[in-house]
């Protein structure tokens, strides 16, 4: 009776705890559902929050790029158009590069030793060939697009002359696998070298000195440059190892052996050969030791350095000026070059986005403003160096003219080989000549009374060193030259006059006994001058006036027949052809006409106004014929200048 009850309750409550189990369950189920949607929701929290933050950082980052953005637009504006018109420059070399670098290559290797005027022959024989055998290259190919305009600036500088010559030099020197060895009689290259490199520790020496060799194997050893100047046209076989830079390795250094000792070798060694001979005749074997470079001054070259002198002399102040001006564009476009490069060298190191490179934008910021600083003070600076050059350039007359002269008495070595002037004396003339001449506060009137002084004076001083029969060749040098100079007279008549003529097509001489053959010849060879057009057949159709031409006492003052234009030098040609025994006369009416009465009338030595030319180092030497003796008149000079003894020794 009490179990069956209890029985009936326990299947009461489990089937009323399967209701509230079924009940539970579903609850549950609902809170499940409940739950996800809540983390479902709070998920999509996070990621709504987080985007949010993402958004406000790219944002943020948008802002900053932007920002750098404007920057590195503003800071790089002012190089878009420069690196575009580069940027084209390239293509157009990429596109000729392959010609180019053959003629450069050329160039260094062959041409060093050749004048200017020979140099540009070559080159455009070589360039008619590589046309021919389909090559391009550029039709203002230099050696210069070999460096930086900045380094050719810095040479300059340290006084290399700027003439294209010295720079196609200077060029192939920096560029040449061989040691240098530099034609310079006029000492141009060796004070370039030693103003270079004078903070460099480089050491001077000479074969006559007894311990050049123990310097030049201290320099190999420690890296120093060594000038060796005035070689003679042997070279001295105990350098050779050195000049074929004939490098071992041992123990994984570099060594040099020179005679029986091996030296460690100095990568930082570098060797310059310079000789004072003018056209100096080395073997082929000393050629292929050396880069042969021709450093004889050009006449632009020594125009510039008269210029230099003459403004120095007389215009001091603006000498300076100039030389520091030049110092302050120099150091102002090398800080212009370096910010550049430092410019393209970041860019080019920045591996991220170039906007995310922060010390970038800054340091083009910084650059920018220094750059555009620069920039002002380098238009500044050129536009004050035109300034300078064109008050300058009032005094290149003066210049010009002892440029002219300065290759008028070079020439006087082709007949003999005694007359050789160095450009250092040139030079002492000429410094004495503006100290000397007239002055005058109007400006036309002093350069006249310059020209003048200097081209007298250097008259003189030449004089005293010819023999009597050159100085009135001398003075006609000097006069045509100086016209040649004012373009007064024209080349291929110059030569006629000096050569003669040949005619390709020879007519026959006219039957007249006066004239000779050697006269027909040169008589028809004249006639294919430009201003002497049919001359052979005007002189054939007027015989008898050039006969009475022909036998005139004063051929050389009266006109030639049937051509009155002709002008005095022009006369001088028929003179040469009809009368040349009276081609002498002619040519002192002609220097007289354009260079006065003076510069035909040799100076009379004076022992006293030679004496005031000389110095402690700069002695008088007198050249002596058979039987002639200065030393009465030295005793004369020397009691009347109060010398007690004069010795000799």
């Amino acid at each position: 009776k009490k179990v069956g009850p209890k029985k009936a309750e326990l299947e009461t409550a489990k089937a009323e705890v399967r209701v509230v189990e079924e009940r539970l369950a579903v609850a549950l189920e609902k809170l499940r559902g409940v739950e996800d949607k809540i983390r479902s929701l709070e998920e999509e929290n996070a990621a709504a929050v987080a985007e949010q933050k993402q958004l406000e950082y790219d944002v943020n980052d948008c802002k900053i790029k932007l920002e750098r953005a404007e920057k590195l637009i503003s800071g790089l504006s002012g190089e878009k158009t420069r690196w575009m018109a580069t940027l084209e420059e390239l293509a157009g070399q990429k596109q000729n590069l392959l010609g180019d670098m053959i003629i450069a290559a050329g160039f260094v290797a062959y041409l060093g030793v050749f004048t200017a005027d020979f140099r540009l022959r070559l080159v455009k024989m070589w360039k008619q060939k590589l046309g021919e055998l389909g090559f391009t290259y550029s039709q203002n190919t230099s050696l210069q697009t070999l460096v930086d305009p900045l380094q050719i600036r810095k040479w300059t500088n340290a006084k290399l002359p700027a003439d294209q010559l010295s720079i196609e030099n200077a060029v192939i020197l920096s560029k040449a696998r061989r040691w240098p060895l530099m034609i310079d009689p006029q000492l141009q290259a060796n004070k370039w070298i030693r103003t270079m490199l004078k903070d460099g520790g480089l050491k001077i020496i000479s074969f006559s000195q007894k311990d050049y060799v123990r310097t030049l194997l201290n320099a190999v050893q420690f890296g120093n440059p060594v000038l060796l100047e005035y070689i003679n046209e042997e070279l001295d076989p105990t350098i050779e190892p050195i000049l074929l830079k004939q490098i071992f390795y041992q123990g994984g250094a570099p060594y040099i052996r020179v005679g029986e000792d091996a030296i460690p070798y100095n990568p930082d060694f570098k060797l310059f050969l310079t000789t004072k001979l003018r056209n100096p005749h080395y073997t082929p074997e000393a050629c292929v030791k050396v880069t042969l470079l021709n450093f004889f001054i050009t006449p632009q070259g020594l125009e510039d350095q008269l210029l230099a002198t003459v403004v120095g002399l007389e215009r001091p102040d603006l000498e300076e000026q100039k030389v520091a001006l030049m110092l302050q564009m120099l150091n102002l476009q090398q800080q212009l070059k370096d910010i550049q490069d430092t410019i393209l060298q970041m860019i080019s190191d920045s591996k991220d986005n170039v906007l995310s490179n922060e010390a970038l934008i800054a340091k083009l910021g910084e650059s920018k403003i220094a750059s555009t600083s620069i920039k002002t003070q380098v238009e500044e600076a050129e536009k004050t160096e035109k300034e300078i050059d064109g008050t300058r350039n009032k005094y290149r007359p003066v210049a010009y003219r002892g440029s002219i002269l300065f290759f008028c008495i070079s020439d006087m070595a082709n007949i003999d080989p005694m007359y050789q002037y160095s450009l250092q004396w040139f030079n002492v003339l000429f410094t004495q000549a503006v100290d000397k001449a007239e002055p005058s506060d109007i400006i036309e009137k002093r350069l006249d009374n310059l020209i003048e002084y200097f081209t007298y004076s250097l008259y003189n001083n030449v004089c005293q060193s010819l023999f009597e029969a050159h100085k009135l060749l001398f003075s006609f040098m000097l006069c045509v030259r100086i016209m040649m100079g004012n373009n007064l007279i024209d080349e291929h008549e110059w030569r006629f006059l000096l050569a003669g003529g040949v005619t390709k097509t020879p007519a026959p001489k006219p039957r007249d006994v006066w004239i000779t053959e050697q006269m027909w010849g040169e008589i028809q060879a004249i006639g294919m001058l430009h201003n002497y057009s049919n001359f052979d057949k005007i002189f054939v159709s007027n015989l008898s006036n050039f006969k009475a031409f022909f036998e005139s006492q004063n051929a050389h003052k009266i006109p030639v027949p049937h051509f009155p234009s002709l002008n005095s030098f022009q006369k001088l040609l028929v003179i040469r052809c009809i009368r040349p025994d009276k081609l002498i006369e002619a040519i002192i009416d002609f220097v007289t006409e354009h260079m006065t009465q003076k510069y035909v009338e040799p100076p009379r030595f004076d022992l006293s106004r030679s004496f005031k030319d000389s110095s402690n180092i700069i002695p008088l030497i007198f050249i002596l014929s058979p039987g002639a003796d200065p030393k009465t008149e030295l005793d004369k000079f020397a009691q009347s200048s109060r010398i007690r003894k004069l010795e000799s020794i």
